[in-house]
């Protein structure tokens, strides 16, 4: 029996952006007492954080009938894949949190959208819904609010383009990057061996300073040793936000132009994948920002209140 499920897509085609962003809310309501666990209808990778829910098809009756089964109260849906129709027919079986990126704002129990310029977005909205709008109500895993204290590393440069880089965005800049810098490269856990050599070789050839990662458990002491971050337009960028990093953005996918746009609007230098040779400019002119000061503060709360009274 799980009173909670979240519905995420967990493979090396979509990353690992959802699961991850996800965690802080499952840790959560784990804290809370809450009986909740992960969903997927796709091939996935097995992860150690949690056990997953799997039934592999596309069929909405079946996913239904499936979670039926296992007593599901409440869906949280974080899955671009998940069409709006399937959604309403979900809605009839179980109430719905929809994490919604896309701002297809479809009528369900809850819109969680954490994105800072999405109070601007929703004007007409839902009267049976429930708006958790802005930022302050970004999802943050445990090891980022345990805010322990490190020491910055001056000159360093934190470098991760998303749990899978499929466009091997990390190996294209390599070139670009100034020798003067140390450089402390993340690969995710979607990345393969193959490709994490490949980065290597390069690394050594172009004889640069660097610490190559593949997933490291201390990933977010490493984040926050550094002085300075490059990393893709996606959750990272609210990491960054959160430990007032000075940081640039890569826009590596479609869906990351709504931030890109707004980062460029808040004077953060944001790239293109076409433009990559632009990032030697950014790191000899120091051109990195901070972004502005965020209350993190009651990011919990208020969600994680609803949905327990929404399962009761």
């Amino acid at each position: 029996m799980h009173d909670v499920v979240i519905w995420t897509p967990i493979n090396s085609k979509s990353g690992f952006g959802h699961f991850y962003r996800m965690l802080g809310l499952y840790e959560k309501l784990l804290e809370e007492k809450q009986s909740v666990t992960y969903f997927t209808n796709s091939d996935f990778i097995e992860l150690e954080e949690t056990d997953i829910l799997h039934i592999e098809t596309d069929s909405i009756d079946k996913i239904i009938e499936f979670l039926q089964k296992k007593s599901v109260k409440m869906l949280i849906i974080d899955n671009y894949d998940v069409s709006q129709n399937e959604i309403r027919e979900l809605n009839k079986y179980f109430k719905i949190v929809y994490f919604d990126y896309k701002f297809l704002d479809p009528k369900v129990d809850a819109i969680v959208n954490f994105n800072p310029y999405a109070p601007e977005k929703y004007k007409n909205k839902h009267k049976r819904t429930r708006y958790f709008l802005g930022l302050e109500y970004m999802i943050f895993r445990k090891e980022i609010r345990a805010n322990n204290s490190v020491d910055i590393k001056k000159n360093e440069i934190f470098i991760s383009i998303g749990g899978s880089d499929v466009e091997h965005i990390t190996y294209k800049i390599l070139p670009f990057l100034p020798s003067a810098m140390h450089y402390n490269i993340v690969l995710g856990e979607g990345c393969s061996k193959e490709y994490y050599e490949q980065v290597d070789m390069k690394l050594k050839l172009l004889d640069l300073s660097y610490c190559l990662y593949r997933q490291p458990k201390n990933y977010f002491e490493i984040l926050r040793s550094s002085e300075f971050v490059i990393i893709s337009c996606s959750t990272t960028a609210y990491e960054a936000i959160y430990f007032s990093k000075p940081f640039v953005c890569i826009n590596v996918i479609e869906n990351q132009d709504e931030l890109t746009n707004y980062l460029d609007s808040k004077n953060i230098i944001t790239l293109t994948k076409d433009r990559l040779e632009d990032i030697t400019d950014v790191i000899n002119e120091d051109r990195f920002k901070i972004f502005e000061k965020t209350d993190f503060s009651t990011q919990y709360k208020v969600l994680c209140d609803y949905i327990k009274e929404g399962v009761r």
